[in-house]
C-alpha cells in the first residue's frame, strides 16, 4: 500500500534520491492535486538537515507569487516515536516506500511538481545552448535573486543542478536549503554565515573563506553558472573541491570566449557578455553588479545585440485579478425536457464545483462550500424522469435508500477533492493537475448557476485560489494571492474586494488566502497577516502580522488558531493581538473541548511530545511525550494513534480530554490506512486497516476500544463534518456504496450506479447524497462519467 505524511501526501513513485534525502511524486488527499514531496528520514537524520529542509520551506514560501521560484506548499516533521521513517523504495508506482524500523525521524517539504529538467542535464544531453540562450535562462534567474533578496534571503547554492528549464522555456530556481537570511527574519539560529556552504565549482571568495555573505555572492554564482553555460564547465573545473576554493578566492578567471579547453574556446561571444561575466566574478563584493536586476538589465541588452527582442526581468507584476463570472452555455446543459416533473425548491441551495485546466506543474485548487439546507423538502422526479433510486437498490426492508433526484454527465479526469471543514462536493474537470475556476449549480437541480475564471500567472498557470460559501448562504468568497473577492451566491454579481496591505519586506503566502467567519466578519489569513474584514462592504477592522507563513486557520469561540509553516497561532480577536504561539510540526489543526493539540518535535534535550493546550491560554493542561498521532476527539476523549513496538499493527489510545488520563489503549491487528478513522456518533469509530494486499473495515466502540465488529470492505467513504449516523462504504469492486448500521456492521442500503460505473468518490451536504462514478479501476482508466445526486431519508 502505498505510504501518507501527514495523513495528507499519498507518495506514488520516487523520482529521485541523495544522501539521505528522497523526492517522490504524490497526490495531495486534501486538494486533489499532484505534488513533489522531498523527504529526508532515518534514526540518524540530523538536526541541521532538518532545519535545512525547514530553512528551504520558508525561503520558497516567501517567493511563491515569483514565476522563477518553485512554489512550496508545505512542510512537515514527525519527531521518534511517531510515524516509522522512510527508506527509499525501488521508486515504481506500486511500491513506493519502506518502512524503516528504529523509530526515526522524518522531515518532508511539499512542492509543486515542475515537469523539466535541471541545467546540468541539459548540458550533459543537449550540449551548449547559444549565448543568446544562455543569457535568457541567467536573466529569469536573476528574476528570482531578485525576488528572493529583495526580502532579506541569500540563495547560497547557485548552480545548474539548482535550475530547472520547463518544456515551455521558463527557467525555475531549486533548493534553497543552504538560504542565508536577515537576522531580523527570525531564521540566524538557522543560518550562520561563518563557515563555508555551497558546491566548489560555484562558491563566491567570501564564502570560500567563511566570510560574511551577502546578496552578492549570489551574484558570483550566477557568473560562474552563466561562464559553464557559455563554456561547458566552471571557471576552475577539472580541479579537486580544495583547489578549486582556493582559486576562488586567489586567481582570476579567464574570459569566457578564451577558457582554455572550454567548449566555447574561440567563438564568437559578444565582447559585452564576456564583460558581464567578469564583472560577475570579481573577487570583491564592492566590483561586482550592484543587484540581480542589473545583471538582468545587461543581459537584455546583450540578448538585443544577439537580434533577440527580450522578455525584461524586472520585480515580479502583481497578477491581475479574476475574470468576472461568466455563464455556461446553454448547449451545455442536459436536454430541457428532462426537467419535467422536478418540483421547485423555496430556496435555491448551490453546489460550489471546481472546474480545472492545464499541466502538472500548476497548483490552483479550489476549497468551497455549500450554502446550508434551508428547504427540507424534496424536489420531485429527476433530470431523467425518474422517481427514486441511484440505479438500482435493495435493504428497502431494513432502512429507506436514498431518492435520485439528479444526475449529470462529468467530463474525463474529474474528482471530488477532499476539504479541511466540511462536507462538500467539488467537482475537479480538470485536463491536468490544476483547477482553473469553479462551477455553481443549483443543488436541487443541478443547472448551472454561475461560472467563475480564476486569472493565470505569467506563465499561463491558473493563480491558487480557495472558494467559499459563508455560513449565512448568501455570499460566495473567492479568495487568492492576499486578495478575496465577495460574489452574491446565486447570481456572481461582485460585492465587494479587499486586497491586504502586503507588510514590508513582502510578506509570506502559501498561496491561497484562509477563510473563517464569525457574524458580520470575514478573518482573511495570508501574507503573514491576520485581517478582520466587514462581510456587509469589505471594510477592513483590524490586522495582526504574524512572522510565518500562513497554512490553515480555524476559528473557535473568540479564539481565532492559525496554523503556519513553523508554529501555531492564537490571535484574540476581541483584543486584537496574539495571546500564544507554539512551535509544531503538525500538518493539521485538531480542537476539541477548548483544547488544541500541538506536535513538537525533539530538539537537544527537549523529547517530542503532543502537547494538550487551552485554546484562550495556551496552558499546557496535559502532553503526551510519547508523541503521538492525534486522531480525532469525540465523547470528552483524545484518541490517539501510535506504532505497536511488538507488533507490525498500531495501538489506539484514548486519553480524557480535560485532565489527559489514561482511559485504554486498543490494539490494532494491522496498521491504518492512509485515510482517517470516521466517528460515527453512535459512540462507534470506523477504522480502515490492511489486511495482506487489501483492507478491511472495523468498527471500534468508544466506551471499551473492543473491536465490535468487522467487515471485508476498507473502502472507507470518510464524511467531515456532522456525523452521520450510518458508515458509508464501497465494496472491493467500487461497484457500490453501502450504508452500514455503526453499532451492528449490518448493511442498512446499497447504491449501485446505472451501467456498472464504479463508485469513484461520495460526499454529504445536509440531507443530500453525491455520488461520482466512473469506468471501474480493472480498465485502468477510472475516468468519471457522471454526478449523482440523491436525497438521504434518514437525515433531520
Amino acid at each position: 500500500m502505498r505510504q501518507v505524511l501527514g495523513r495528507r501526501y499519498e507518495l506514488v513513485e520516487q523520482l529521485g534520491s541523495g544522501g539521505m534525502g528522497v523526492v517522490w511524486r504524490a497526490h495531495d488527499r486534501m486538494l486533489h492535486r499532484t505534488v513533489a514531496v522531498k523527504v529526508i528520514a532515518g534514526p540518524g537524520i540530523s538536526a541541521e538537515a532538518v532545519s535545512r529542509l525547514e530553512r528551504e520551506a520558508r525561503a520558497a514560501a516567501g517567493l511563491s507569487r515569483n514565476p522563477h521560484v518553485v512554489t512550496v506548499h508545505d512542510f512537515g516533521h514527525e519527531g521518534p516515536g511517531g510515524a516509522a521513517a522512510f527508506a527509499a523504495g525501488p521508486g515504481g508506482p506500486d511500491d513506493t516506500a519502506a518502512i524503516a524500523d528504529g523509530g526515526g525521524e522524518r522531515a518532508y517539504v511539499v512542492m509543486e511538481l515542475v515537469d523539466g529538467r535541471t541545467l546540468d542535464r541539459v548540458l550533459a544531453q543537449d550540449g551548449l545552448p547559444g549565448p543568446a540562450r544562455a543569457a535568457e535562462w541567467a536573466q529569469q534567474v536573476c528574476v528570482a535573486l531578485e525576488a528572493a533578496h529583495a526580502i532579506g534571503i541569500v540563495h547560497r547554492d547557485i548552480k545548474p543542478s539548482n535550475v530547472i528549464l520547463g518544456p515551455d522555456g521558463v527557467v525555475q530556481v531549486l533548493d534553497f536549503g543552504l538560504a542565508w537570511f536577515r537576522p531580523e527574519l527570525g531564521l540566524s539560529r538557522l543560518s550562520r554565515s561563518d563557515v563555508v556552504m555551497g558546491g566548489a565549482p560555484w562558491i563566491s571568495p567570501e564564502q570560500a573563506q567563511g566570510h560574511a555573505v551577502d546578496h552578492r555572492s549570489d551574484l558570483y554564482a550566477l557568473g560562474c553558472l552563466l561562464f559553464e553555460l557559455l563554456t561547458g564547465a566552471p571557471p576552475f573545473g577539472g580541479r579537486d573541491a580544495l583547489a578549486q576554493l582556493i582559486a576562488h578566492v586567489m586567481e582570476e578567471p579567464p574570459a569566457p570566449s578564451r577558457a582554455e579547453g572550454g567548449r566555447a574556446a574561440g567563438a564568437p561571444l559578444p565582447a559585452e557578455l564576456d564583460r558581464l561575466v567578469l564583472d560577475l566574478l570579481a573577487k570583491s563584493p564592492e566590483d561586482r553588479p550592484a543587484s540581480a536586476s542589473v545583471v538582468a538589465a545587461r543581459l537584455g541588452e546583450v540578448r538585443e545585440g544577439l537580434g533577440e527582442v527580450p522578455i525584461r526581468a524586472t520585480r515580479p507584476v502583481p497578477p491581475r485579478p479574476p475574470a468576472q463570472p461568466e455563464s455556461i452555455p446553454p448547449e451545455s446543459l442536459p436536454p430541457a425536457g428532462a426537467q419535467e416533473g422536478r418540483g421547485r425548491p423555496g430556496r435555491r441551495q448551490l453546489l460550489v464545483i471546481a472546474v480545472g485546466v492545464v499541466a502538472t506543474s500548476a497548483t490552483a485548487v479550489v476549497v468551497p462550500y455549500l450554502l446550508p439546507d434551508s428547504d427540507s423538502g424534496g424536489g420531485e422526479g429527476s433530470r431523467d424522469g425518474k422517481g427514486s433510486g441511484g440505479g438500482a437498490t435493495d435493504g428497502s426492508d431494513r432502512s429507506a435508500p436514498p431518492r435520485r433526484l439528479w444526475d449529470i454527465p462529468l467530463t474525463p479526469s474529474a474528482q471530488l477533492p477532499d476539504t479541511a471543514a466540511g462536507p462538500v462536493v467539488v467537482v475537479d474537470l480538470r485536463q491536468g493537475d490544476a483547477s482553473t475556476g469553479f462551477e455553481v449549480r443549483d443543488t436541487r437541480s443541478g443547472d448551472v448557476a454561475w461560472t467563475y475564471r480564476a486569472t493565470k500567472d505569467s506563465r499561463g498557470k491558473p493563480q491558487d485560489f480557495s472558494a467559499r460559501l459563508d455560513p449565512g448562504g448568501g455570499t460566495a468568497y473567492v479568495a487568492w494571492q492576499g486578495r478575496v473577492d465577495a460574489k452574491d451566491a446565486t447570481t456572481g454579481r461582485a460585492r465587494w474586494t479587499y486586497e491586504m496591505q502586503r507588510p514590508e519586506g513582502g510578506g509570506v503566502t502559501s498561496g491561497a488566502p484562509s477563510l473563517a467567519f464569525a457574524e458580520g466578519v470575514v478573518y482573511v489569513t495570508d501574507l503573514g497577516t491576520v485581517a478582520a474584514v466587514a462581510s456587509d462592504d469589505g471594510g477592513e477592522l483590524w490586522t495582526v502580522p504574524l512572522d510565518d507563513t500562513t497554512v490553515d486557520t480555524v476559528l473557535v469561540g473568540r479564539v481565532l488558531l492559525v496554523r503556519g509553516l513553523l508554529r501555531v497561532y492564537a490571535v484574540d480577536v476581541d483584543a486584537r493581538r496574539v495571546v500564544w504561539h507554539k512551535p509544531t510540526e503538525q500538518s493539521e489543526l485538531l480542537t476539541g473541548g477548548g483544547t488544541v493539540f500541538v506536535t513538537t518535535s525533539g530538539t537537544g534535550d527537549t523529547a517530542s511530545a503532543t502537547l494538550a493546550l487551552g485554546i484562550e491560554d495556551g496552558a499546557e493542561r496535559w502532553s503526551d511525550p510519547r508523541a503521538p498521532r492525534a486522531v480525532l476527539t469525540a465523547r470528552g476523549m483524545a484518541l490517539f494513534v501510535d506504532d505497536d513496538e511488538d507488533t507490525d499493527g498500531e495501538v489506539l489510545r484514548a486519553r480524557s480530554l480535560d485532565t489527559g488520563r489514561k482511559l485504554y489503549e486498543q490494539a490494532i491487528p494491522s496498521p491504518l490506512l492512509g485515510n482517517p478513522p470516521q466517528f460515527t456518533g453512535n459512540d462507534v469509530l470506523a477504522m480502515p486497516i490492511r489486511k495482506g494486499e487489501g483492507s478491511v473495515l472495523i468498527g471500534i466502540g468508544l466506551d471499551r476500544g473492543t473491536v465490535r465488529w468487522r467487515k471485508p470492505w476498507g473502502n472507507l467513504q470518510n464524511l467531515d463534518g456532522a456525523p452521520y449516523e450510518k458508515v458509508l462504504v464501497t465494496d472491493p469492486a467500487l461497484l457500490s456504496l453501502r450504508a452500514l448500521d455503526p453499532t451492528t456492521g449490518e448493511t442498512r442500503w446499497t447504491v449501485t450506479p446505472d451501467g456498472k460505473a464504479a463508485v469513484l468518490d461520495v460526499r454529504r451536504v445536509g440531507k443530500l447524497l453525491f455520488i461520482m462514478t466512473g469506468e471501474p479501476p480493472e480498465t485502468g482508466s477510472a475516468k468519471p462519467s457522471r454526478l449523482y445526486c440523491l436525497e438521504l431519508s434518514d437525515v433531520i
